[in-house]
């Protein structure tokens, strides 16, 4: 029986250089790839601050014009009051208009009214100025007489 467990562990000895190199082996090659994984991970590092930087611009952008939101809602509701007032001030226009062109032929009327009462008083001023100049033509005519 100690023959047997003094052959195992003869053997355990032997294979035991072997496992160990096996191990340092792998150690090894693990830590050459370490190198390889931390530029890797340097690599991912960089693209994540990158991408960081560009999602953070992009809430800033974001941020931007969400903060313009309430005036282009404030801008776009006074145009559309505007733009309900606006037919209001139309028809309030054309109906100022159509008053005024109402009024058109009873201005013409009034105005050819005043143009016949003109022609009319032009020609009693110029009969008065007729007469008138008839009486100053008889002045030194009387005036002889009456010397």
């Amino acid at each position: 029986l100690e023959a047997e467990e003094a052959a195992e562990r003869e053997t355990e000895a032997i294979e035991e250089p072997d496992i160990l190199e096996k191990a340092v082996a792998e150690a090894e090659a693990e830590i050459s790839e370490v190198p390889l994984e931390k530029e890797e991970a340097t690599q991912r590092e960089t693209e994540a601050i990158k991408e960081s930087d560009i999602l953070e611009k992009a809430v800033a952008e974001a941020e931007a014009q969400i903060s313009m939101v309430p005036l282009e809602a404030e801008e776009a509701a006074e145009r559309e009051t505007e733009a309900i007032e606006e037919p209001d001030i139309l028809e309030k226009a054309v109906a100022e208009a159509e008053a005024e062109i109402s009024e058109v032929p009873l201005e013409k009327e009034e105005a050819t009214q005043r143009e016949t009462e003109a022609i009319k008083e032009s020609d009693i001023l110029e009969k008065a100025v007729a007469e008138a100049e008839a009486q100053i033509s008889m002045v030194p005519l009387e005036a002889e007489e009456a010397a």
